[in-house]
């Protein structure tokens, strides 16, 4: 593996890291002072909806950045197979 590989790879690494940390962050948290009792009905179903509108946003991201890494990394191992 050349060194413009590795570093390719630690690339993603961190973007995928980023991903992550970013889908820890979307984790349903109650407001201050608010009991799980309280967090039901339209305003949970609401907050459920643009969960899920966000998740599948980072998923989209996510999914791209995996092909432009491996997009990246095919040109890098061509370039070096080229004469």
């Amino acid at each position: 593996m050349t060194a413009f590989e590795a570093e390719l790879l630690r690339a993603r690494s961190r973007i995928m890291a980023d991903v992550a940390a970013s889908l820890h962050e979307l984790v349903p948290r109650l407001p201050a002072g608010e009991v799980a009792s309280d967090w039901r009905g339209p305003a949970q179903r609401a907050f459920e909806e643009a969960l899920l509108v966000q998740l599948e946003r980072l998923r989209r991201v996510a999914a791209s950045c995996e092909v432009a890494s491996d997009a990246l990394l095919g040109a890098a191992a061509r370039l070096e197979a080229a004469p």
